[in-house]
């Protein structure tokens, strides 16, 4: 039970907590220029025009699989044939030997259905990974019945909304991808899942980084999706960056429904950025690390 709980303690679920040491130190930061950052981010989004979500889609599992799209759009335009692997449903797929449904993913089917079909397959696998909760959709391929993508008609239908969701929102990645061109470099290469120097500590993986810039790739259909809760997660793994290996520079937030893109440059959100980094990384090895762990989890079961 004690090994179960640190493995759960993460960045996520701790920021959802508003009285977990780490919500009450960004709780300490707050300031009016932070409300103003959540105010006019939202204003802009609440004026955007939408691709309304297909009824019985399901959010998390379109969000996933959207991030999947992207990557490989991405990957596409870089020429890289190995992008799937650095990716932790890349990981779900090696582990189990579905090496089959691999190569399929990586390539371009010719119907947009199929290919969002994969994309929501590689999402169900990335939430496999983090929490070891079978989705449904990719239970006939861990039983080795569907490796060659040959499902029943049936059983593709009860997914219809989020593949015609998913196809929908990827048709518009070259739109989306022309209001970031001009942030990241192409040249430069993505690091999907990327961790940190204290994800050790307390668990933490942001979807990308690209050319110096941490990218969170969004499909909220919200008017005003834009949350505190949002903004102190990316802040987050900047500041879990404590060694500066990443070496970011900006924070970009890219919302595929409203084709919206939004960057924070780093220099213009802190006023020392390495002071800070310093301060955050005694708050968390002060607050998580196991031998502290070990006593919340005695003082729960009291």
């Amino acid at each position: 039970m004690k090994q179960s709980y640190f493995i759960h303690m993460s960045l996520t679920k701790e920021l959802k907590n508003p009285k977990s040491p780490i919500s009450k130190w960004f709780a300490s930061k707050y300031h009016k220029g932070i409300a103003n950052i959540i105010y006019q981010h939202n204003k802009i989004m609440s004026q955007a025009s939408i691709i309304t979500p297909i009824d019985g889609t399901n959010f998390p599992l379109v969000g996933n699989a959207v991030t999947y799209a992207f990557r490989k759009f991405i990957a596409s335009k870089q020429n890289n044939q190995s992008w799937l692997n650095n990716t932790l449903a890349g990981n779900v797929l090696s582990r189990t030997n579905l090496t089959n449904l691999s190569k399929i993913c990586y390539e371009v089917s010719k119907l947009p259905e199929e290919e969002a079909f994969k994309m929501l397959l590689l999402g169900a696998f990335e939430t496999y990974y983090r929490n070891y909760k079978t989705d449904i959709i990719i239970q006939p391929f861990l039983n080795g019945a569907g490796y060659k993508l040959g499902v029943s008609t049936d059983y593709i239908s009860q997914w219809r909304p989020s593949i015609d969701d998913v196809s929908n929102i990827s048709a518009t990645l070259p739109t989306i991808w022309c209001a970031i061109e001009h942030l990241v470099s192409i040249e430069k290469p993505v690091i999907s899942n990327a961790t940190f120097s204290l994800s050790n500590t307390l668990h933490a993986d942001c979807q990308m980084i690209m050319d110096s810039s941490i990218v969170d790739i969004r499909t909220s259909a919200k008017k005003q999706p834009f949350t505190l809760e949002n903004f102190y997660q990316q802040l987050s793994y900047l500041l879990f960056d404590s060694n500066n290996e990443y070496k970011i520079e900006q924070l970009i937030w890219v919302y595929t429904r409203q084709k919206t893109t939004f960057s924070y440059r780093v220099e213009e959100l802190f006023k020392n950025i390495n002071a800070t980094r310093a301060e955050f990384k005694e708050m968390i090895l002060q607050n998580y690390h196991r031998s502290r762990i070990k006593k919340l989890v005695s003082s729960a079961k009291q």
